[in-house]
């Protein structure tokens, strides 16, 4: 297992990343409905 500082800190990456990639495709998503 990882320790909480490592997993906060991979979690917060993953979470920045998601975070942009979903406002970069967000305008896209919505064209497409």
């Amino acid at each position: 297992t990882i320790s909480s500082a490592q997993m906060s800190a991979s979690e917060k990456d993953a979470i920045s990343h998601r975070g942009k990639s979903l406002r970069a495709i967000a305008p896209f998503v919505l064209e497409m409905l």
